[in-house]
């Protein structure tokens, strides 16, 4: 039965040279640049296809001209194949951090409109990784966090807003979209509104982000904007753990990120209001030093992107 020549195929015929060798054919697409790129001869590259077709008893590869291309089966052992390369590489760089010691110390900052949702996890796998690093987290604006990447305290700083000139030392890259949500609590007025303007929120009390940080810059031109302004009783907070309770003790309004406030709304505790901010500050950025270009600051680079895809 092919389902048992199967079975044994995988677990004792498939050799880590052949997923090399189809991945190898998906990259080229001809057997002559295949052997030439493995160092090896056509006809042995003939052979090796024969062989893994036989232990399958189904067909990998048919011709097309003088290229070849997958068949079904073939493309799903293609697909799989890169995707066994690609872990076996992460492994490797992972394994040289390790046993190199370059991550003794990693330090990370992150404006506070990222901090609260994106580091808890970030720091987690990271001591799973390496439970011997030392990591030193920084919250705070962007103008405040770019000296210490500067002078080596952080490594990489995650931000929403950078509009401001970068130093000619610094990259920077998009990991992520996160658009910023104006908020209240379940039971302020304007939560079971079926419509909602901004002019409705004139002279309401609202939790402001501290002055002079990019998302009051933000938040200030929305309102000049709307021709609205906050009511008395309002208070400047940029700590979010604090602010959602105040939400919910209070009828206030206020400014968070989505992906902070998706578990509050699934538990009926915050309400997003259909109020648009423009998708300004909807994208958040790993900055890195160019200069800083080991093979820990590419680990951690690639364990951001790795925890923005799972947000």
């Amino acid at each position: 039965m092919k389902s048992e020549a199967i079975e044994r195929f995988f677990r004792t015929r498939l050799r880590m040279s052949q997923i090399r060798l189809i991945a190898a054919i998906d990259d080229l697409k001809q057997l002559r640049r295949v052997a030439s790129l493995l160092n090896v001869t056509p006809p042995a590259i003939s052979k090796q296809i024969a062989e893994m077709e036989g232990d399958l008893e189904e067909k990998i590869l048919r011709r097309v001209g003088n290229r070849v291309e997958f068949t079904p089966t073939g493309a799903l052992l293609a697909r799989h194949a890169r995707q066994v390369l690609d872990q076996i590489e992460r492994t490797r760089i992972e394994l040289i951090e390790l046993l190199a010691g370059a991550a003794e110390q990693i330090g990370i900052g992150a404006v506070p409109t990222v901090a609260p949702f994106f580091l808890p996890a970030l720091v987690r796998d990271l001591r799973a990784r390496f439970p011997g690093t030392t990591i030193r987290l920084r919250e705070g604006r962007f103008a405040e966090l770019a000296p210490l990447l500067a002078d080596g305290t952080l490594d990489i700083i995650l931000a929403r807003d950078t509009e401001h000139r970068l130093s000619p030392r610094f990259e920077q890259r998009v990991i992520m979209k996160d658009p910023l949500a104006i908020v209240c609590g379940p039971g302020h007025a304007l939560a079971t509104r079926r419509s909602v303007q901004w002019r409705d929120a004139d002279g309401l009390p609202w939790i402001l982000p501290i002055q002079g940080s990019s998302t009051a810059i933000l938040l200030e031109r929305i309102f000049h904007a709307q021709g609205i302004r906050p009511g008395s009783g309002s208070v400047e907070s940029i700590a979010l753990s604090v602010n959602t309770s105040l939400l919910r003790a209070n009828s206030m309004l206020g400014i968070m990120p989505t992906a902070y406030v998706r578990d509050y709304v699934k538990a009926g505790d915050i309400s997003v209001l259909p109020l648009s901010t423009a998708a300004a500050q909807d994208e958040i950025k790993v900055v890195w030093r160019l200069d800083d270009t080991g093979p820990a600051t590419d680990l951690l680079l690639r364990l951001v992107h790795e925890h923005a895809r799972l947000l």
